[in-house]
């Protein structure tokens, strides 16, 4: 699945060093687990933004960016809330005119933290927890994933939960391109067989 890019302002919120205290043993206490993923599949993403959706069936959307089969919007009408919780920007991603992801941006300890228990109660534990250094800066970024058949749920945070990123990505549509990305790779791998150059593919 993709690993978008954090969101740049991130950076700046972790710098400003916010104190929160840490959910213990990296899980949330809540007091039921969710079920797994047959509601993320079953929600397909946001109640007005369903992956899958056909791009003519959105209205009020402005571009943020078109690249060939991809494009980019904001809708200026969007209620900057997620559940209860605020957010800093809600972008939706279109692959051949029909939505393959959307994107919320958080920069509010309470909201990363919040959102974390909600995803616990709703779909259960992760099926992958990853953690990674955030660039120079003292932040580990932390990255849960929730792979559903038809969507899967990608939540990165920092670890003091001063801003994070909630994705949602058309399980099916990306499966289909990362399977013609490796049999690039492959073609790419047995042409550079030998080469100094082929520093990626071996």
């Amino acid at each position: 699945m993709p690993r978008p890019i954090i969101f740049p302002l991130l950076i700046a919120a972790t710098l400003l060093g916010v104190g929160c205290s840490k959910i213990k043993n990296d899980r949330p206490n809540v007091a039921q687990l969710g079920g797994g993923v047959a509601q993320l599949d079953a929600e397909l993403g946001l109640p007005n933004a369903r992956i899958g959706t056909p791009l003519s069936e959105f209205e009020g959307l402005e571009t943020v960016e078109e690249l060939g089969a991809w494009s980019t919007y904001r809708r200026p009408s969007d209620r900057l809330k997620f559940k209860r919780w605020p957010v800093e920007e809600i972008i939706y991603n279109f692959y051949q005119d029909r939505l393959y992801s959307i994107r919320i941006e958080l920069l509010d300890v309470r909201s990363v933290k919040g959102i974390l228990v909600d995803f616990y109660e709703q779909y259960g534990p992760e099926d992958h927890l990853q953690r990674k250094r955030f660039g120079d800066y003292d932040t580990t970024l932390v990255i849960r994933e929730w792979d559903g058949e038809k969507v899967d749920l990608v939540y990165k945070y920092a670890d003091d939960f001063t801003g994070g990123t909630i994705i949602w990505v058309d399980s099916t549509a990306w499966n289909r391109l990362n399977e013609g990305r490796q049999a690039a790779n492959e073609e790419l791998r047995d042409a550079m067989s030998g080469s100094i150059l082929n520093l990626d593919f071996d």
